[in-house]
């Protein structure tokens, strides 16, 4: 048997990551006050950069927790899975919240975000979004 040389790493390869979150009205602006019948959604955006991004495998799970304030159970959303996309790192969810959260009632809104390896065990990388108080309004 002989043995040779095996590539590895170079130094200095990273992995880094971002997310952000906004609460768009029907009309796609920012708000922190919608009304329980209209289409209001959560706009989720995050990425990977580095060089390792086109190496890494496995799956994104998304969901959001609206936390009300007072009297009342969490309400949770949870998205499909995500497959991580080495071609560049780039992904973004479009959460319809439209008649989930009960009027007359203002929520914390809390996006999280975790990963599973492509070996199917739960990964270090993860993000959460703090997007503050929402009012529902009848």
């Amino acid at each position: 048997m002989a043995a040779g040389d095996f590539q590895s790493f170079p130094a200095g390869f990273t992995l880094d990551g971002a997310i952000e979150a906004t609460v768009l009205d029907p009309g796609g602006n920012p708000t922190d006050i919608v009304r329980k019948g209209d289409a209001w959604k959560i706009d989720v955006k995050w990425r990977l950069t580095g060089a390792l991004v086109e190496m890494i495998c496995g799956t994104w799970q998304l969901r959001v927790v609206a936390d009300p304030l007072g009297p009342g159970a969490d309400v949770v959303v949870s998205r499909p899975d995500v497959a991580l996309t080495p071609a560049n790192g780039l992904y973004q969810d479009l959460i319809d919240m439209q008649n989930l959260l009960q009027s007359q009632a203002t929520y914390q809104i809390i996006v999280e975000l975790g990963y599973t390896t492509g070996a199917n065990n739960p990964g270090t990388l993860a993000g959460l979004v703090k997007l503050g108080e929402v009012r529902v309004t009848p």
